[in-house]
């Protein structure tokens, strides 16, 4: 095995590790992220290298609505000169967001299951309860016991099917 190799096999069990370390720890859903201060940095760097990159909060003054442009017009034509924009190369830039999300919400066939800050889902749960939601074919006899208590009751019976 190679240097690199081993170094990164050690970086995996690393994370491996750590992942392990805080699988009790409650689930943080919402994380401040300064997505600004880094966009700005990242377009400087970009344009020093000679490439394009526009800044999302630039885009509006770069695709203006038009005088009695309809809402939907309007959408079709920013969506349209956005993908001319990916599709020539342009490097367009998050510089709006404030937080980093996780997802709190998930529906398997039907059912609906919420693993959001008030579920009481652990860093571990979450993980493996996203990951297996994110396998393709997933059904919900695949979902283990353990995670039919985060499963909300349908609105028009109030029961689950399973529990």
């Amino acid at each position: 095995m190679s240097a690199q190799e081993q170094e990164s096999s050690g970086n995996r069990q690393m994370q491996t590790a750590q992942s392990r370390e805080d699988d009790d720890e409650p689930m943080v859903h919402c994380v401040p992220a300064d997505y600004a201060s880094s966009a700005k940095k990242h377009l400087e760097e970009l344009r020093s290298q000679g490439k394009e990159a526009i800044l999302m909060s630039e885009l509006p003054g770069q695709i203006p609505r038009r005088d009695n442009e309809s809402g939907s017009d309007y959408a079709a034509r920013y969506s349209e000169s956005m993908n001319n924009l990916i599709r020539r190369g342009v490097h367009i830039l998050n510089d709006q967001s404030t937080h980093n999300v996780a997802p709190d919400r998930f529906r398997i066939e039907g059912h609906d299951f919420d693993v959001g800050p008030d579920s009481g889902i652990t860093k571990g749960a979450y993980r493996g309860f996203s990951q297996l939601t994110g396998r393709k074919g997933v059904t919900y006899a695949d979902i283990p016991e353990e995670f039919l208590k985060f499963e909300v009751p349908p609105a028009s019976t109030g029961t689950s099917q399973r529990r």
